[in-house]
């Protein structure tokens, strides 16, 4: 009887601690699925909020207000362009950017400007200030298109995003398909695609202004997928410490 006892208290021991084991693994593997949700719900948040909470500072930063020569006027309208196209592109995240929302989205950020023509640019032959050769305007609706099914492509065949924007983005900027605010326009093509698969968005200082042109003329798709990352990354980390509570605090 008593051998018998010892016997089942070992097995309970035993029992328990597997159990514990157990419990000590589920609790692991739980809390690590809370914190992977945590940063998804995070960035979901962000998202479904950016127009109050964001949109701001991600539209100044696409422009390029840094320097002294820009009228405050001039300033003060090129965010109020750039936030009505950014808001148009991130309206509905599952349809696909189509040649018709790029144009949309290029006269918006040109609306304030009374010389600019609305639409596809109608001359032009040279990458602005370089001798880089562009399409011809009469090009531009094949060489979109081309690069919009290159894209989805890209998408299907599971090429990491930050390389696929990288190669949107520069091909983008080389057709040069508006008579201005490509860049501009690019950049906000480039966070919307981001914030709507919740990954932080892109902000080219001035800083890294001189790399991030030498990428777009050498077609150096490779730089610019790691400057992409590594300020994505950037803006992540300043998305938690900064904006992500902020949204808390408010509610």
């Amino acid at each position: 009887m008593t051998t018998f006892y010892k016997l089942n208290n070992i097995t309970n021991y035993s029992l328990k601690k597997i159990k514990g084991r157990i419990t000590r693994i589920f609790t692991l593997e739980k809390n690590k699925r809370i914190r992977k949700e945590r940063r998804l719900g995070m960035l979901n948040e962000l998202n479904s909020k950016i127009k109050d909470e964001y949109l701001d500072y991600v539209v100044k930063s696409t422009i390029d207000c840094h320097s002294s020569t820009i009228q405050d006027t001039k300033v003060s309208d090129n965010v109020i362009n750039n936030k009505n196209a950014f808001r148009l592109l991130l309206e509905d995240k599952d349809c696909f950017l189509t040649q018709e929302k790029i144009i949309q989205v290029g006269d918006l950020v040109n609306e304030t400007s009374p010389y600019i023509p609305r639409g596809y640019r109608k001359i032009g032959k040279y990458l602005a200030d370089t001798q880089i050769p562009i399409p011809e305007a009469t090009q531009i609706p094949t060489e979109i298109n081309n690069l919009l099914k290159e894209y989805q492509n890209q998408d299907t065949l599971g090429i990491n995003i930050f390389e696929q924007e990288a190669r949107f983005h520069i091909a983008f900027i080389r057709i040069q398909p508006f008579t201005d605010g490509n860049k501009r326009t690019a950049r906000l093509i480039l966070n919307a695609n981001l914030l709507h698969k919740n990954i932080a968005p892109v902000i080219i200082t001035e800083d890294l202004l001189e790399y991030y042109y030498s990428y777009i003329e050498n077609y150096d798709v490779e730089g610019m997928e790691n400057l992409f990352r590594i300020q994505s990354k950037k803006q992540e980390s300043m998305m938690k410490s900064e904006a992500f509570w902020k949204v808390r605090a408010r509610k």
